[in-house]
């Protein structure tokens, strides 16, 4: 397995990318936000068709969740 021949590798890029995020800025963190949050409406939006009987199923596991309001859209809101 490669992950293993490689592993000083990986875990000198997982400490890279940690120290990048303790790094990053107020605004780099709103952006990033700013944009999950825009993907996740899209999602939203054009979310394809499903069979009615899963979109009951995951709809009513929903309620405990989310307000009512947003049990359609909970899983893609960003606030």
């Amino acid at each position: 397995p490669q992950g293993l021949e490689n592993w000083r590798k990986i875990t000198t890029l997982v400490y890279q990318y940690i120290s990048l995020i303790a790094n990053a800025s107020d605004e780099q963190w709103e952006r990033t936000f700013q944009e999950c949050r825009d993907v996740s409406a899209m999602n939203f939006r054009f979310k394809g068709k499903e069979s009615p009987f899963n979109y009951c199923s995951a709809t009513a596991s929903k309620m405990h969740k989310y307000a009512a309001k947003d049990i359609l859209q909970g899983p893609w809101i960003y606030q």
